[in-house]
């Protein structure tokens, strides 16, 4: 769907997959859209890498869990923006642009 809409989208299987993609395209991300209940590695961890490898990049968490708790599994590590799964396109959209 985002690729629909114009985005360039690198997909990770799971976490490893996940840091290595931001490794490799540090640079080239304008945001990460974190499923919180990925295989391979803990979300929190993919998180952490992230902000160390580019601390201005835009990250939005998704889960089937509610807010409350994704925001607990993340505490202290800054506010984010967060969908609520099931999302619409819409909302991602809103966050992205």
């Amino acid at each position: 769907m985002l690729r629909k809409e114009g985005f360039t989208v690198l997909e990770a299987t799971d976490g490893l997959a996940a840091v290595e993609l931001l490794r490799r395209h540090t640079h080239d991300l304008t945001a990460m859209f974190l499923d919180v209940t990925l295989p391979g590695l803990a979300s929190p961890d993919i998180f952490r890498e992230a902000r160390r490898l580019r601390p201005d990049l835009r990250v939005i968490l998704a889960s089937a869990h509610g807010e409350e708790r994704v925001s607990s599994m993340f505490a202290g590590l800054g506010s984010q923006p967060f969908l609520r799964k099931p999302y619409r396109l819409a909302d991602v959209l809103k966050f992205l642009r």
